[in-house]
């Protein structure tokens, strides 16, 4: 049997209150050996797009057969159940809202339904209880039959021309800096050895890619491909998103010339 011994959170819970320490108090009680690491519980305003972009640059990183449980946007109405599957040599439980479908561009073989009980306030403890046990003990039978649907959210991709590519801002990290949905892969295929122009709000366009920020002076603005080689806009010292009046969704241009 493969070692399944690492935990991963991901919720809109926050960290003021109590609710994670109870998912973390449950899940020890039902296997108490198990490492439980926190991916993030600070997503806001139930954004499924940035908790989907956060995770998805984050779970692959653990071992093979780390347990990943995710919990955003999942107390609506439109959620009626949770998933259990394994896919990619992980395994995940989580809200049958549409989340998968942002993180993964393929269905996974077999994807099992949890139900809960609508009236339970708190039904991410009995959620999680369920899915750890059903995949430590391999006996995923026990929660019926597969499905073959389940909900699944249109992922917003960069429109592309001859000459240019029209992005969106996906995310922002915590140090204001602004990452956009123009992968490094898409952006060499365009740009095929042209010069370029980045068009951000009514600011001057950015005119080359800088591998770190200390490669302009300090309160400069600059972009980059970051970690996980998405394009970002950002300030040598400071705080780009702020400075420069950029938020989630707005619109950035690339022209090639």
């Amino acid at each position: 049997m493969d070692k399944k011994n690492i935990l991963t959170l991901t919720t809109d819970l926050g960290i003021r209150d109590y609710y994670t320490a109870i998912l973390k108090g449950e899940a020890l009680k039902t296997a108490p050996d198990i490492s439980i690491i926190d991916i993030t519980h600070q997503i806001m305003d139930y954004n499924l797009s940035r908790a989907a972009f956060i995770f998805k640059n984050a779970y692959y990183h653990f071992p093979e057969n780390t347990i990943h449980f995710v919990a955003v946007n999942s107390d609506r109405t439109d959620c009626p159940q949770f998933l259990v599957f394994r896919h990619r040599n992980h395994y995940f439980i989580g809200p049958d809202n549409g989340f998968f479908s942002l993180v993964f561009d393929e269905d996974p073989d077999l994807i099992f339904p949890v139900h809960y009980d609508k009236a339970d306030k708190f039904p991410l403890k009995k959620v999680l209880q369920t899915g750890l046990k059903t995949i430590l003990e391999e006996k995923f039978s026990a929660l019926g039959n597969p499905i073959s649907k389940y909900q699944k959210k249109l992922a917003f991709h960069p429109v592309t021309g001859s000459a240019l590519i029209r992005g969106s801002v996906i995310h922002i990290d915590n140090f204001d800096n602004v990452v956009v949905n123009i992968h490094h892969e898409l952006f060499e295929y365009i740009r095929q050895g042209r010069n370029y122009e980045i068009y951000y709000k009514r600011w001057d366009p950015i005119t080359s890619i800088s591998e770190q920020y200390q490669d302009v002076p300090v309160g400069e603005v600059l972009a980059r491909f970051n970690s996980s080689e998405y394009l970002e806009i950002a300030v040598n010292m400071g705080r780009a998103s702020t400075l420069l009046g950029l938020e989630t969704d707005d619109s950035i241009q690339i022209d090639f010339l």
